[in-house]
């Protein structure tokens, strides 16, 4: 016992001890459980509270459906930018008489039972499951489900999706219903739901869809409009059997569901449902424009705010200048179909856009299958659009993707990047058959017109393509191309999928309202003004800048809701590059060699504009601007194949330009007259035409040109040259002609690239061989010139050797006179006595000296007999000049983006360049010898240096340099 005794104690001291240990540890965790129950129920409120923070009022149905003062029981509408003007409402002209209908039978304009029933059925989610009678839903799941659908458009549209929002529509699903009860949510609904086409409410829908109010609709006809209103897009104008079938699919469900019984049901499905006909109705003359608000605004407001209605928008439309813009786009359409009959306007009167369109002379104009056309007009100081007419019709919309072939009309940006590489509005080019692209060999270009040599303001301002085509290759399209979203262009920010060429000639898309907004740059020298995109953003670019549509929201009681968009001023082209483009597009005598004088680019008013088309002439584009207004036209062949009466010609340029000549004149009347004034960094010099270099005695024109600072030329033009010649046997005269026969010629130095064209041209070309009138050889022994040659290019100090010996010996002199026919010789060095044979004569310091020469060896003998023999040579002490335009020092290229670039140099000489020679690292590349001096050049990665050495024919030189990074 005492055993038993004594164990029982010690485990009850035991027993204590755990007692003293697992008490405090046992209150621990009933205190750290407590706690934790706490702050989890001040979570739960937390959350709770940030759930419920700020839930819209259940109040907001009824001030937003309620008739009379509903602010959705009138469709969202559109104002001009006075505000006064209503140009278009997001209702169907159908829809006309359409009136709000009460939940009430009791009621005389009631929602009829069959509606409020086939709503029910669709409303339940097993209505479109694969196996729609396997799960029968329930009249309170619809009834649910039509308050969600209220609540989550009407006070949820703009929150984001996720379980927040979910809980947050439960929560007011929950106290909706409870305030308003189901058939009010139901009455609501049924006279809010979008039902497609512009169609709100069901006796709008049933009378755009049957042609009847709603209190007339039939079970089967509620059960087609139940179904739209669960898929609005599947409507009977758009997809008549599509919508029909899920008509019968509401019937079948409403049967499964017990909505109604068998003999109805068995009624309504075998019924024959009457659709209305679509009615494509009077073209709007606001429509495209009201396109392209309505996806601004669904970017800013969704989609559902906006179609919901009550919204009043004052858009940036200038009421007067869209209609004009509309008559003339229509006009000119009109008249390329045979019809030149006035289009009337509102008040019985022609528009006076279209009276100032050139009339078209039908006979000289391929007639078009479907001719197409539009129009914009915008402020290039706010980026506002003005006007947008045309039809809203894919590949017709001036604001919609598809677009058309941007074609030549997009050659500004061309110029603009060879103006970056060192490049002028004065730099030479040559527009010749020769100069078109290796890539365009297969090309038909035989019809093209060919100018020879011209200057770039030439080429741009008279739409030339070979010389564009040129510098894009020189350029590398890819280089060019990536430039355009961020000048505007915002369709084309995947330029690598864009052919190289293809783009001037006939491919890729872009919108009539892109090419206005991109030259809009060049109006505001420099600066892309409007409002940033909402859209993607291209990898790697800013956020894209799109024009201004918009000027205020407000709900239907006036109350301010929104008002513009921040306008955005970026700087995407120096001012000083903008200034050279706005220069030439607005240079009217520059137009005059292919447009004649006076021109429809011409409006009496300091304009810049350019003219565009594609290689297979079904786009014709016009696009110009003055630093107050900016307006482009595009005129084309809407069908796929052109079928024209005149097969093989092209339509003129007049057909856009027309119209854009009567709408900038018409929009400009009541502005002043106003030019762009030259920026900094800009010079004017005269120079030779085309060569753009300094002009020379014989240059036959000399014209003013505009260049950056430190770009100017300082080289006398070389295009033109003088040629002393026989004038009977037409060759190059030489010391040997007689001076009778001798008469100066100016030739312009062609060439050999260009020798064809010349030829086909009747252009004179200097003549390549010399005189061959020779002096009698002579019979003296031991006399001769062996070095230089006869003709031979000389400079610096230039050894003369032959042999001066023979008979009777008595000294040699040798002397040099400027000229075929010198009429004075100075002598080189003095008369020596000795006798010398092949061997060093005497040594010529022509320093100072250039042009044509002649050296005379004269022996003189015991007798006083005079032995002498002449010979023509040519003194070039002055090196070449030789520039790299691109790769420029310090340029980076992003490998492996780019791969290849193109070596662009400018590269002359005074007389007669010999060759170039074009090193990379120290390796040589390529030798050079007739222009363009131009050759692809890898990228590899590393730092690179690059030499060019041009060498004349007399053996002078000049070295360039650039060192560039490819990373």
């Amino acid at each position: 016992m005492e055993r038993v005794s004594r164990t029982t104690r010690i485990r009850q001291r035991r027993k204590q001890k755990e007692n003293r240990f697992l008490g405090p540890l046992a209150i621990g965790c009933g205190v750290i459980l407590s706690l934790a129950l706490a702050l989890s129920a001040l979570g739960a409120v937390s959350m709770y509270r940030g759930i419920t923070q700020e839930l819209p009022s259940p109040e907001i149905l009824p001030a937003l459906l309620e008739p009379p003062s509903g602010l959705l029981l009138e469709p969202t509408r559109f104002y001009d930018r006075s505000g006064t003007r209503e140009v278009f409402s997001l209702a169907n002209p159908a829809a006309a008489g359409a009136t709000y209908l009460e939940i009430d039978p009791e009621h005389p304009i009631h929602i009829p039972a069959s509606l409020v029933t086939a709503t029910l059925a669709a409303s339940d989610p097993a209505t479109w499951a694969e196996d729609s009678g396997a799960r029968p839903g329930t009249t309170g799941d619809s009834h649910r489900r039509i308050a969600e659908n209220l609540v989550s458009n009407l006070m949820l549209s703009g929150e984001p999706a996720g379980w927040q929002r979910d809980l947050r529509l439960r929560l007011l699903v929950d106290q909706v219903q409870d305030q308003f009860g189901p058939e009010q949510l139901m009455e609501w609904f049924l006279n809010s739901a979008d039902y497609g086409n512009l169609a709100f409410g069901a006796d709008a829908a049933s009378r755009v869809y049957f042609d009847k109010p709603a209190t007339e609709l039939t079970l089967a006809e509620s059960a087609v409009l139940a179904a739209v209103a669960e898929a609005p897009a599947l409507n009977p104008l758009d997809t008549r059997e599509e919508a029909a079938a899920r008509g019968r699919l509401i019937l079948r469900q409403a049967l499964e569901s017990g909505l109604i019984n068998t003999p109805a049901f068995r009624k309504a499905i075998n019924a024959k449902v009457e659709f209305s006909q679509a009615n494509a109705g009077r073209r709007h003359p606001f429509e495209a424009f009201i396109n392209l608000v309505q996806r601004q605004l669904e970017a800013r407001l969704g989609r559902d705010h906006l179609l919901q209605g009550g919204l009043r928008i004052r858009t940036t439309i200038d009421y007067d200048l869209q209609i004009q813009a509309d008559c003339a786009v229509q006009t000119q359409i009109n008249r390329l179909k045979g019809n030149n009959d006035p289009i009337l306007l509102e008040d019985g009167e022609p528009c006076e856009a279209a009276r100032l369109i050139k009339n078209l002379d039908l006979a000289d104009i391929p007639v078009w299958v479907e001719p197409a056309g539009s129009a914009v007009i915008m402020d290039p100081k706010t980026g506002e659009v003005l006007a947008l007419a045309g039809d809203p019709i894919p590949g017709q919309d001036p604001a919609q993707l598809p677009g058309r072939p941007p074609g030549t009309v997009i050659a500004p940006y061309v110029h603009l990047a060879a103006y970056t590489r060192g490049l002028s509005p004065g730099s030479q080019v040559w527009d010749i058959p020769a100069n078109l692209p290796e890539a365009l060999e297969g090309l038909d270009s035989s019809e093209w017109d060919y100018q020879g040599p011209v200057r770039l303001r030439s080429a741009l301002a008279n739409d030339y393509l070979v010389p564009t085509l040129q510098l894009l290759e020189q350029l590398g399209p890819s280089q060019v191309w990536s430039s355009l979203p961020q000048l505007g262009f915002n369709s084309l920010d995947s330029p690598a999928a864009i052919p190289g060429f293809e783009l001037l000639l006939g491919d890729g898309e872009v919108t009539l309202l892109e090419i206005v907004h991109g030259f809009s740059a060049f109006s505001n020298l420099g600066l892309l003004i409007g409002e940033e995109s909402v859209g993607p953003v291209v990898s790697g670019q800013a956020e894209a800048i799109q024009p201004v549509t918009i000027l205020q929201i407000e709900d239907s009681n006036g109350n301010f809701i929104e008002g513009a968009q921040d306008k955005v001023s970026r700087p995407v082209i120096s001012s000083q590059l903008a200034y050279l483009i706005t220069h030439s597009l607005s240079d009217e005598s520059a137009r005059w060699e292919s447009m004649g004088h006076p021109n429809l680019l011409e409006v009496g008013r300091p304009a810049a504009a350019k003219i565009g088309e594609t290689e297979v002439g079904r786009d014709l584009w016009t696009v110009g601007f003055t630093p107050n207004l900016l307006v482009g036209t595009w005129f084309g062949e809407a069908a796929e194949i052109s079928v024209g009466s005149n097969e093989g010609s092209r339509p003129p340029a007049e057909i856009a330009a027309g119209p854009w000549h009567a709408l900038m004149q018409y929009a400009s009347a009541n502005l002043p007259p106003e030019a762009w004034e030259r920026p900094p960094g800009v010079s004017e010099v005269e120079v030779c035409d085309p060569s753009g270099l300094l002009p020379t005695l014989i240059c036959p024109r000399i014209v003013q040109e505009v260049f950056l600072q430190g770009n100017e030329p300082v080289q006398l033009d070389t295009l033109y040259r003088k040629y002393l010649v026989n004038r009977e046997t037409g060759r190059l005269a030489t010391v040997f002609t007689p001076p009778e026969l001798i008469e100066e010629q100016v030739y312009i130095e062609i060439p050999p690239t260009a020798a064809d064209w010349a030829a086909g041209a009747g252009i004179a070309t200097p003549p390549d061989d010399y005189d061959l009138i020779f002096a009698p050889a002579t019979t003296a022994p031991g006399l001769s010139l062996e070095s230089p040659e006869m003709f031979a290019y000389v400079r610096g100090k230039t050894p003369l050797t032959g042999t001066a010996a023979g008979p009777g010996f008595e000294y040699y002199r040798i002397q040099a006179g400027q000229g075929l026919n010198p009429q004075s010789w100075i002598q080189i060095g003095d008369d020596v006595t000795e006798e010398r044979e092949d061997e060093q004569l005497g040594l010529w310091d022509t320093e100072g000296l250039s042009g044509l020469y002649a050296i005379q060896l004269l022996v003189v003998r015991d007798d006083q007999r005079v032995d002498k023999i002449t010979i023509q040579v040519t003194v070039d002490n002055t090196p070449p000049e030789v520039r790299i335009l691109s790769p420029s020092t310090g340029m980076e290229f992003d490998f492996p983006q780019v791969r290849s670039s193109t070596l662009q140099l400018e590269v002359s000489d005074d007389l007669s360049l010999d060759r170039v020679e074009i090193s990379l690292d120290g390796q040589l590349l390529a030798t050079l010898v007739e222009p363009p001096y131009t050759i692809p050049i890898p990228i590899n990665p590393g730092s690179h240096q690059m030499a060019v050495t041009a060498y004349d024919r007399a053996g002078n030189q000049a070295v360039a340099r650039a060192s560039y990074e490819v990373k």
